[in-house]
Formats: structure tokens, sequence, C-alpha cells
């Protein structure tokens, strides 16, 4: 962190400060950057920054701090900014998934992704044939239990 500003009588047409006015309670940090993960208390012992006591008794640090973390915030906003506009001028696109087919469903579009299309290679598009199969093989058990039951009926 850097040194507090002092200031000279005869360069400033600001009013002095009082030792109170020199500070800004914790609690109003939150207005102008975001609260770290940990807390404020945390954060400022890590940065070796002292907290002093306002004079209405609130947890409070000088202006400066909150001065260096405003130019922190705008730093990360710049390079967060110029990170953005380097990956939108990226000349190569990123390949995601598989490329949509219009008027396609989501299975058609999968099957169609392999090389071949199934229409190419069936002559029509590829059904999923496992429910058919499921019902055809229920309908031979229901057909094999109704003989069953005629050959009892009539064996009696």
């Amino acid at each position: 962190m850097r040194k507090e500003n002092t200031m000279e009588q005869h360069d400033s047409t600001e009013a002095p400060l009082c030792d109170a006015c020199r500070r800004i309670p914790i609690s109003h940090l939150a207005l102008d950057v975001p609260e770290p993960l940990e807390s404020w208390a945390s954060f400022f012992e890590a940065r070796n920054v002292q907290v002093f006591d306002d004079a209405i008794g609130r947890p409070s640090v000088p202006r400066y701090v909150l001065g260096d973390l405003i130019a922190e915030q705008r730093a990360r906003d710049a390079r967060l900014a110029e990170e953005t506009a380097k990956a939108a001028t990226r000349e190569e696109p990123v390949p995601v998934g598989i490329p949509a087919l219009e008027a396609s469903t989501a299975y058609e579009t999968m099957m169609s992704a392999a090389g071949t299309s199934p229409v190419e290679e069936f002559g029509q598009w590829a059904k999923p044939s496992f429910l058919e199969e499921a019902l055809a093989e229920g309908q031979r058990h229901q057909a094999a239990e109704r003989a069953a039951v005629r050959r009892r009926k009539e064996a009696q």
C-alpha cells in the first residue's frame, strides 16, 4: 500500500480533513467495491492494512485504501475486457458438439454426424427399434399365454 497523502495548505483549495474524516467505515466499502470471499477483516489482515475505529466506533480503514481498491478493480475490469476482446477476435471458432441439422430431431442429427447419413446408408432415417422389439416380444408372450389357456380349456 502507499503512504497516505498529506495536504499542503498553500497548494490545496480543499478544506483540511480531521482524522475521523480520513477513514471510511468497512460497511461502506461494499457501495464501491465487491466484498471479498473472505471477510474484510481477513482481507485487510492479509494486506497488512490496519483497521481503526471511527468516531462512532465502527471499524474503518484510511481513505487511500478505498482508492487503491477502486484502482485495482478498474485495472482488473480493463484486463478482463481486453481478454474478452482478444477472445472475440480469434479467427478460428471453437467447435462445440455436433452441428444441428434443420428440420431434424436430436437423434437424427447425432446419427448423421458419423459421416454417412442414415438416409444414405439405409434409404431412410434409422429409427430406434428396441421399443418395437420389446413390444413385439410382449405380443408374442401374450399370444403364447392365450394359446396355453385355450389348450387347457380344450383339455378339460
